[in-house]
């Protein structure tokens, strides 16, 4: 059989890998991104029934919203860096922006100073969230003035106008935190979730445990991402019923739902002690390449020098000594 190269052809593929690099990933796949569609590659998933694995993406274009159910330990922050770091691989800066609410480890702060990141907020940042949703809701208002031209459509509008304008996804990671310190908020979150989709915003949301979001928010998410979780029963609480198709116990091992119920690995940027020094060289390759950034969320600035003020400088100023908010 060697010397004649004769082989039997396997009766199924190897096991997906407990550890995948991002890269190796695009690179074994070949994956191109489509014209004006925002789809980010986030790791590998299984599909026995016809023989073959595939890319895991996250499509946001095409099924908008997107929740992330793991519970702590499962991988959530990993899947995050990945799709963040992704996306500013794959698109531009006119393509894509991100603001980020981390009220988990705070890991996530270490894109902040990517020109793709308007800002990284914390969980004690409340004046930041308030005005974030106040400039989601005004972005909103815009692009409907914007698109009317264009049957109120985001992508005709990309299309067919003269200008682009970017997609723009909100990452709020650990959501019961913000729903136990932030639940005045409940209502303005729920009206941005439904609404923002048809003008090119878009939510991805991570949670712990599968009764962590309220119904009448979790409606609003087409798009939903489970890792492991402490029961077995909870899976079937996110994602209805699954067969009993569990994950292996794997850090970063998932399920997903479509026509049936499919195993994934969510991909790495790199091994654990090379992630941080590879974000950092991004950051610094972006901040060389591009003259503008993500818009950032308006605050009172702690220090005001002339720099923070130039741009409102008139002659009826009379003697500058700050600034101030209404």
């Amino acid at each position: 059989a060697s010397s004649q190269n004769i082989k039997a052809r396997p009766l199924w593929l190897d096991k997906i890998p407990s550890f995948i690099k991002i890269d190796d990933l695009v690179r074994k796949y070949d994956y191109k991104i489509k014209q004006g569609i925002i789809d980010i590659p986030v790791g590998e998933y299984d599909i026995p029934e016809q023989q073959k694995q595939n890319i895991l993406t996250i499509p946001i274009s095409e099924k908008g919203n997107t929740l992330i159910y793991g519970a702590p330990g499962s991988g959530k922050e990993n899947f995050i860096m990945t799709l963040i770091y992704e996306a500013m691989n794959l698109y531009s800066l006119d393509e894509i922006n991100f603001y980020i609410m981390d009220f988990g480890a705070e890991i996530l702060k270490i894109f902040k100073n990517s020109p793709y990141v308007g800002d990284v907020v914390q969980i004690d940042e409340e004046e930041k969230i308030i005005n974030l949703y106040k400039m989601l809701n005004n972005i909103m208002e815009q692009r409907k003035n914007l698109f009317s031209n264009y049957g109120g459509n985001f992508f005709t509008y990309n299309a067919k106008s003269n200008s682009k304008v970017p997609s723009i996804i909100i990452v709020l990671n650990n959501f019961e935190t913000y729903q136990d310190t932030y639940e005045q908020y409940e209502d303005t979150l729920n009206v941005l979730t439904r609404e923002c989709s048809k003008y090119g915003i878009y939510f991805i949301i991570t949670c712990n445990t599968p009764n962590g979001m309220r119904f009448k928010i979790k409606q609003n998410f087409s798009c939903i991402y489970c890792l492991q979780q402490n029961n077995e029963d909870d899976y079937s609480t996110i994602l209805g019923n699954i067969n009993k198709s569990y994950p292996s116990k794997l850090f970063g091992r998932g399920i997903i739902k479509s026509e049936n119920v499919y195993e994934f690995q969510t991909a790495s940027i790199d091994t654990q002690d090379k992630i941080n020094e590879l974000i950092e060289k991004k950051k610094e390759e972006d901040n060389a390449k591009y003259k503008t950034r993500a818009k950032a969320i308006p605050t009172l600035p702690k220090i005001v020098n002339y720099n923070t003020i130039k741009s409102s400088l008139n002659n009826e100023n009379g003697i500058v000594v700050g600034i101030e908010k209404k």
